[in-house]
């Protein structure tokens, strides 16, 4: 049996290997929600949306464009509402 170069986190390594095998059989499911979004006329109006969503935690930006994004991970769609009409955008409900 090899010895882990630094012992202390042999067990890390393993417990991280244990996880990347259960993850392998049981992939977690993020929430995808897509969002319309009135106020976008630019890319400047894409980058700033982009910003907006990326700041919360639990969010993925899966896409943007002029009028709506699609989102993934689990953040609330109430915060990824809020966050982006923080920015002066309205967000269709």
């Amino acid at each position: 049996m090899a010895v882990h170069p630094v012992p202390q986190l042999q067990g890390l390594v393993g417990a991280f290997g244990l996880v990347r095998i259960l993850l392998a059989v049981h992939p977690i499911e993020m929430e995808r929600i897509e969002l319309k979004i009135d106020g976008m006329h630019c890319g400047a109006c894409v980058r700033r949306v982009t910003a907006l969503i990326s700041a919360v935690d639990g969010a993925k930006v899966e896409s943007v464009e002029i009028g709506k994004t699609v989102i993934s991970g689990d953040a609330p769609r109430q915060e990824l509402i809020a966050a982006i009409e923080s920015g002066g955008f309205t967000v269709a409900r």
